[in-house]
C-alpha cells in the first residue's frame, strides 16, 4: 500500500546514503594520508604530461628506459632553469619593489591624512604601532609558525620525491601497473574496467597538454605586456600567469590581479591600466577562442561545474584540491558517459542500440566515440601500440572480454 513515488524516493534515498558514506569513508581515508594522495595524483599529471614525449621517443626505437630518462631529465632542466631565473630577478630588482612600496604606502598614508575622512596623521601611526606592538607580544605564535611552516616543507619535499619515484614507474611500467589493478575486478568488468581507463587516461592526456598550451599562451602574452612597461619581477610574474593557468577561472584571474598590483605599486595607475588591459584582452582571447578549440574536446564539462568543482576542491584540500579538481572532473565525466552508453537504458536514451556486442568498444556512432579519451587516436597523434600505451593491459583485456587475465 506504499505509494508509487515514496517507494521511489526511498529506493533513490538508500541508495543516496550508501554511496554517500562511502564517498565520506574516501574522504577520511585521502584526508590521513594527504601527502600520499597528492603525491599519487601530481605523478599521475606529470606522466600524462611526459607519456607523449616517451612514445614519441619509443617510436623512433629508443629504449624505454632511455626514454623515460630524457624526458624526465628535459623536465627538471626546464623546471631547474626557470626557477633559477626566478630566485636571481628576485635578488635582483626586490630591493627596487621594496622602495617603490614604501612609496606607495606613503603616498596612501599623504592621501587619506589629505582627505575629507576624518582620520589624522596621529591615528594612522597608532594604528601602525599597535600592529607592530602586537607582533612583538605575538612572538611565540611567529614561532610556532616557523616550526609549522618547516613541518610543511618536510612533508612537501617528502611528497615530491614520492611523486618523482611514482611518476617514473608509471612511465616506465604503466601497462603493468594497470594489468594488476584491472585483474582485481570480476572477469565480467574487465572490459569495461579497462576501456573507461583508457578513456580516462588520453582525456587526463589532452586535457594537460590542452591546458600547457593555454598556460603558454596567457605568461607568453601577459609577460610580453610587463616587459614592455618595465614593471619589475616580470619573470616571477610570467611563471606565476603560467602556473595560474592551471586552475580555470580562478587561477588567471589572481595572477592577473597580482601583475597590476605590482604595476600599480611600481609604475603609477597608468602603467596599472595598460597591463590590465592586456590581462583582460588576453582572457578574453582564451575564453573565447583557445578554451573552446584547445579544451573543448578534451573538458567536455559545463563551466558551472567547473566552478564548483575547483570550489569543492579547494575547501577540500586546498590549492591541491583545486589545481586537481578540473582533471578530476573531466576524467569522471569521460567514464560516466562511457559506463552510461553501456548501459542498455542509457544506450536507448541516447539513440545507441539497446545493447553492445560483447567483448567489443563501445558503437562507432557513440556521440563521444571519437571524443577525447576513446579509444581512436587523434589525428595528429602518433598510433601507439599497446606496448607503448601505460594503460594497456596486453592480451586478454583489450582484445575481448571473455579471454582471461593472464
Amino acid at each position: 500500500m506504499v505509494p508509487f513515488g515514496l517507494r521511489v524516493a526511498t529506493a533513490f534515498a538508500w541508495r543516496f546514503l550508501v554511496v554517500g558514506t562511502a564517498v565520506v569513508v574516501l574522504g577520511i581515508i585521502l584526508a590521513r594520508i594527504r601527502v600520499v594522495a597528492v603525491a599519487v595524483a601530481a605523478a599521475i599529471l606529470l606522466a600524462a604530461l611526459l607519456q607523449p614525449g616517451v612514445a614519441w621517443l619509443r617510436v623512433r626505437r629508443v629504449p624505454r628506459g632511455l626514454a623515460v630518462l630524457a624526458c624526465v631529465l628535459g623536465f627538471f632542466a626546464v623546471v631547474g632553469t626557470t626557477f633559477w631565473l626566478i630566485g636571481s630577478q628576485l635578488v635582483a630588482q626586490a630591493p627596487e619593489l621594496q622602495a617603490a612600496l614604501t612609496g606607495g604606502i606613503d603616498q596612501v598614508r599623504n592621501a587619506l591624512v589629505n582627505s575629507s575622512l576624518p582620520i589624522g596623521r596621529g591615528t594612522i601611526d597608532q594604528v601602525t604601532d599597535q600592529v607592530i606592538s602586537g607582533l612583538q607580544h605575538n612572538s611565540n605564535r611567529v614561532y610556532a609558525g616557523v616550526l609549522s611552516t618547516a613541518t610543511v616543507a618536510v612533508e612537501v619535499v617528502g611528497g615530491m620525491l614520492l611523486a618523482l619515484f611514482t611518476m617514473i614507474f608509471l612511465l616506465l611500467d604503466g601497462r603493468g601497473i594497470w594489468g594488476w589493478i584491472v585483474r582485481l575486478f570480476p572477469q565480467g568488468a574487465a572490459f569495461d574496467v579497462d576501456e573507461a581507463g583508457h578513456r580516462a587516461w588520453h582525456t587526463l592526456v589532452r586535457y594537460v597538454r590542452g591546458t600547457m598550451v593555454v598556460a603558454m599562451f596567457d605568461a607568453a602574452f601577459i609577460g610580453l605586456a610587463l616587459v614592455i612597461m618595465g614593471v619589475p619581477l616580470a619573470l616571477p610574474l610570467t611563471v606565476l600567469t603560467f602556473f595560474g593557468a592551471f586552475i580555470p577561472i580562478v587561477g588567471a584571474t589572481l595572477a592577473g590581479a597580482a601583475a597590476v598590483l605590482v604595476a600599480l605599486v611600481d609604475g603609477g595607475l597608468s602603467t596599472a591600466l595598460v597591463i590590465l588591459a592586456a590581462v583582460v584582452a588576453v582572457q578574453q582571447v582564451e575564453g573565447h577562442l583557445l578554451q573552446p578549440l584547445v579544451l573543448g574536446r578534451a573538458v567536455a564539462v559545463h563551466p558551472v561545474a567547473i566552478a564548483l568543482s575547483i570550489a569543492a576542491g579547494g575547501i577540500v584540500a586546498g590549492l591541491a584540491g583545486a589545481v586537481l579538481a578540473v582533471p578530476i572532473a573531466a576524467t569522471v565525466n569521460t567514464v560516466g558517459r562511457y559506463l552510461a552508453e553501456r548501459h542498455p537504458t542509457q544506450r536507448a536514451a541516447l539513440g545507441l542500440p539497446a545493447t553492445a556486442p560483447p567483448g567489443s568498444a563501445p558503437d562507432a556512432s557513440a556521440p563521444d566515440a571519437s571524443a577525447p579519451g576513446g579509444a581512436a587516436s587523434a589525428p595528429d597523434e602518433p598510433v601507439q601500440t599497446a606496448e607503448e600505451s601505460p594503460v594497456s593491459t596486453g592480451a586478454g583485456s583489450r582484445a575481448g572480454v571473455h579471454q582471461p587475465l593472464r
